[in-house]
């Protein structure tokens, strides 16, 4: 049930006048509550009300002339006018974005019976520009008979003895453009106001929040004692606030609805659309009409598998993006279509997804709508449907570009497609709510039981106007351009302005456009929200044993149970990693295994420190380079553009930059020789565990083997010497030989810091200099003790990752849990994190979570 209708309008309606207001909402509205009226009279049959918007009805008036063959002019739509602009401008050699400043100018300056072509306009380059382009623009619309829709009360003038017009009726207008009133002036109209004499209080909140709230528990309070009452929430910069005030709203008017399983809707809705492109069925279609023209990255590609408008079943597509999609090879992270069907895509649809050849906006448009009926699903909910029929009427208004440009490329094309539905705000059909959030220019000729005016405050109401550029200020101010639009405020009992005083810009005071001297409006107490008791649960449940085989992730199950237990527990036997994310180019990991592969095959070449030392400079230089090209020789087949190429020249001299200097060091350490390298160990026991490892390097030096680790990130020998080690790689590798009946006793184990700068190094430990010619500080007076007791903190962590442990428990809190991706699991309250992150000094005690 909506609110009543005016007796003004209900009387005016009785007389057979035609209703005209200011918005298609308050035509709506209006009609709604004429058929209420009828309903309660025990009216079975009517005619419907006669009552349009205004502009809707100049509009018709100008279809009933072409019908009846008074007039022959082609009324242009925005798209259509645009795109007149955009060909203007750029034919005189200025950028095609000017279009929407200069069909502005071009609007307000015929709303205000004003031409561009005055000496006021010689004043700048500028304006000048703005005048040729007028000049130009009337010039085509007149050789081609075409009409801009702000010239149409002024077409429609002298053709109003050829048009039958019932009298009119006016509501809630407060000012009309000139244009239009000089047409109306000779028409016989009545002016009704349906604004009363209401009470009136201000509201004055501490912070914007405390505002939201108040006028929340103040609308949940007049619904709870008039389930009737139609509440108006207005709101001047509805778009910048609009996800707190749904969350403040739902949280107070609906907090059932708020639970994944109960279907109520909330008894508010916004009347502000949103742009066409951002609806989640346009969204889709864009993006897989832009595939066809050129390549997505994999994030763009990622969502579009998801997308509930691609597959009915996103579980398949889903697994296909993490397991196939995020593991391959390429230099860029993005692919073109006809490459990412080349992977057999569990979505057979896109094989409909073909660029057509026709050439004409219309065929271009018949043509998108097409493929998107093969490759979309059809809309499952009325939402979707609305968004579906919105879309395919864009495709409709692209079509009519044809009266501005005949023929068009499918990129053309497609860009034009983009700027009509970033510039169409779709709206969902109204629910009929009892609470409408809405903005103050919507407000004219709709009544409410009560309204609430959110930010009256001097920063934000009335909005300052923007001036045009393209129009001289001071015509500007002369036509009143600079004058911000009154809102009518509707009819209702009670009516409250509210503002809050402190803002992070500065202090507010009250708007100078709302009536001084309010009374001020105590809000209710908000009730105090009801805390449940915690219910505790047993955990009675046990895990399963490990499966008899080698565990997948070798040493890192041993870092991340070194690390926190239940990171370990959550990423090893739970399987819950985040996703690949790729940036352009090679990414660390790629870098890093670069510097793997060409250390492999440039020892596979020379095996033996005598060998590099027998090597002149310049040929070691070249063997340098041969590995690299040989490395890069994978990502190579993935080059496509000559930026790839270009990538890949760098990636060569950043290799080549980095390891010449470690071949120097290489050199001047005590005599080797390289035994192995890249070695795989299998089904390797440790305590419990079964592990496949992976040997990057071993040398033998005089006094025995050496095993290095090559690392291009940041790592010190100091690392293993707690007991809960962050890279137990090496001290695994170093129990594991020492382990082995038949092999001769560690020498020593090394990190090879490949790394610019002071960090290329080789630092570890050894019993002797003939193995590293300065070995670290051990805690244990030998290699073999340190080894013993590496042994002994290696099988612990092995033993607890086996027993179960969950435990939260960072090593290092924050840094353990940066860039950890189990927050959701364990409970870590991220708030808490970023504010230890903000002030690396504040120490807080234990580990917080969010409960």
């Amino acid at each position: 049930m909506g609110p009543p209708l005016p007796p003004q309008i209900a009387e005016a309606l009785q007389r057979g006048d035609l209703i005209l207001t200011p918005s298609q909402r308050a035509a709506r509205t209006i009609r709604r509550a004429y058929d209420h009226l009828q309903q309660s009279r025990g009216e079975t049959l009517w005619h419907p009300p006669t009552v349009l918007p205004l502009t809707t009805w100049l509009t018709t008036l100008w279809h009933t002339l072409l019908l009846e063959g008074h007039e022959t002019r082609t009324l242009l739509n925005r798209t259509q006018e645009l795109a007149l602009w955009r060909q203007i401008i750029a034919q005189d050699g200025h950028p095609p974005s000017l279009a929407p400043l200069a069909a502005e100018a071009h609007t307000q300056l015929l709303t205000h019976n004003a031409s561009a072509q005055t000496p006021a306009f010689s004043l700048s380059p500028d304006t000048q520009a703005f005048a040729r382009w007028s000049l130009a623009f009337d010039r085509r619309c007149h050789r081609e008979s075409l009409l801009p829709a702000a010239a149409l009360p002024l077409a429609l003038h002298p053709h109003l003895p050829n048009l039958t017009i019932p009298p009119l009726t006016l509501v809630d207008f407060e000012t009309l453009p000139p244009a239009q009133a000089a047409l109306l002036a000779t028409l016989p109209i009545t002016h009704l106001q349906t604004t009363t004499q209401t009470p009136t209080h201000l509201h004055t909140a501490p912070d914007d929040q405390s505002e939201l709230e108040a006028a929340a528990q103040w609308a949940a309070t007049l619904l709870a004692a008039d389930p009737q009452a139609t509440i108006a929430i207005v709101l001047p910069n509805q778009s910048a606030r609009r996800h707190h005030i749904d969350q403040t709203f739902a949280q107070t008017l609906a907090p059932q609805t708020q639970h994944i399983a109960d279907p109520t809707p909330p008894p508010y809705e916004f009347s502000l659309g949103i742009p066409l492109d951002r609806t989640p069925y346009a969204a889709t279609a864009l993006t897989l009409l832009r595939w066809l023209a050129e390549p997505l990255p994999l994030t763009t590609i990622s969502n579009l598998l998801t997308s509930r408008h691609l597959t009915p079943s996103p579980l398949p597509a889903a697994q296909f993006d993490a397991h196939t999609l995020r593991q391959l090879k390429l230099l860029r992270p993005e692919l073109s279509l006809q490459a990412f069907l080349a992977l057999n895509p569990p979505l057979p649809t896109l094989q409909h997804l073909q660029i057509p050849t026709q050439t004409t906006h219309a065929t271009w448009a018949e043509a998108i709508r097409t493929t998107l009926t093969r490759v979309l699903l059809p809309p499952t909910d009325s939402l979707d449907y609305q968004t579906q029929s919105r879309f395919s009427a864009t495709l409709d208004e692209l079509a009519t570009l044809d009266l501005i440009t005949p023929t068009a490329t499918y990129d053309v094309a497609l860009a034009a497609l983009q700027r009509i539905a970033t510039q169409t705000i779709f709206a969902p059909e109204s629910r009929q709510t009892p609470i409408q959030i809405l903005g103050p220019l919507e407000l004219g000729g709709v009544p409410f039981t009560a309204l609430w005016f959110l930010s009256a405050d001097d920063q934000t109401w009335p909005p300052t106007p923007t001036p045009n550029p393209l129009i001289p200020y001071h015509l500007q101010r002369t036509l009143g351009l600079l004058t911000a639009p009154t809102p009518t405020l509707s009819a209702a009992t009670q009516i409250i302005y509210s503002y809050s005083l402190h803002a992070e810009e500065g202090d507010r005071r009250p708007s100078p456009a709302i009536p001084p001297n309010l009374p001020p409006y105590t809000p209710t107490p908000t009730p105090a929200p009801q805390i449940l008791a915690p219910t505790q649960i047993p955990d009675n449940l046990t895990l399963p044993p490990l499966p008899d085989q080698p565990l997948r992730g070798g040493a890192r199950i041993l870092e991340l149970q070194a690390a926190c237990p239940f990171r370990a527990f959550a990423e090893i036997r739970l399987h819950a990693t985040s996703l690949d994310t790729r940036t352009p180019g090679l990414d660390p990991r790629d870098r890093g295994n670069l510097v793997h592969q060409v250390m492999e095959l440039f020892w596979q070449e020379l095996e033996s420190q005598q060998a590099l030392r027998d090597l002149p400079e310049p040929h070691r230089h070249t063997l340098l380079d041969q590995c690299i090209t040989q490395a890069l020789t994978a990502a190579s087949r993935l080059a496509q553009t000559p930026w790839d190429h270009a990538y890949l020249r760098v990636q060569h001299h950043r290799l080549s930059a980095l390891l010449r200097p470690w071949l120097l060091i290489e050199l001047e350490r005590p005599n080797f020789v390289v035994a192995s390298h890249e070695s795989s160990l299998r089904d390797i026991p440790l305590g419990p565990l079964r592990l496949n490892l992976r040997v990057d390097r071993i040398d033998l030096t005089a006094a025995g083997p050496l095993i290095l680790d090559y690392k291009t990130g940041p790592a010190a020998p100091s690392q293993w010497l707690t007991p809960r080690p962050d890279l137990p790689q090496l001290p695994l590798y170093a129990v594991l030989a020492n382990a082995s009946p038949d092999s001769e006793p560690l020498a020593g184990v090394a990190f090879a810091n490949l790394r610019a700068g002071e960090d290329l190094c080789l630092k570890g430990f050894a019993d002797s200099t003939a193995t590293l010619a300065k070995p670290s500080r051990m805690d244990a007076p030998t290699l073999a003790d340190q080894i013993a007791e590496w042994h002994q903190t290696l099988t612990t962590l092995a033993e607890q990752f086996a027993a179960g442990d969950t435990r939260v428990d960072p090593k290092s809190y924050p840094q353990t849990c940066t860039h950890c991706t189990q927050r959701i699991l364990c409970r870590l309250d991220p708030a808490t994190l970023q504010s230890e992150e903000d002030d690396p000094e504040e120490q807080i005690p234990g580990v917080p979570y969010a409960l």
